[in-house]
């Protein structure tokens, strides 16, 4: 159980969310490198990644594995990628905007980078095939 691994007595679900984190940072750049090319691997050799066209990344923030040599691979397929971008109106909206190598970024309000793009390009998560989301534990 993953609670075990984290210290001997039962953590709540926050307590557990926090000692991952802070496992996760502790991880030398050269191991998040070679974690973000196993991720990158694995899920490349997923029939979700090759079947999909339109595919959804994230960049990485608090320690999360870096997507970088995934997305080089999907731009290389002739995929259309997507990251999220928050509604600046409707604080619980995600939405997602359309993705290339040099486009302008800003920091939304969590000081994480999204692309700077007019509403009226942004999509639906219904609108793509794959989704790739962080998660903590």
């Amino acid at each position: 159980m993953l609670s075990a691994a984290v210290g001997p007595r039962a953590s709540t679900h926050s307590e557990t969310r926090r000692a991952i984190r802070r496992r996760r940072r502790c991880l030398t750049s050269s191991e998040q490198a070679l974690a973000a090319e196993r991720v990158a691997v694995a899920l490349a050799q997923t029939r979700y990644f090759r079947a999909s066209r339109r595919i959804a990344f994230y960049f990485p923030n608090d320690g999360e594995v870096d997507l970088t040599p995934l997305l080089k691979l999907a731009w290389a397929m002739g995929k259309r990628c997507f990251m999220p971008v928050l509604d600046t109106l409707r604080w619980n909206r995600l939405w997602f905007a359309p993705y290339r190598e040099g486009d302008p970024l800003i920091l939304n309000r969590f000081g994480i980078p999204e692309p700077a793009v007019a509403a009226r390009h942004r999509v639906h998560a219904r609108s793509l095939d794959l989704i790739i989301a962080p998660l903590v534990a």
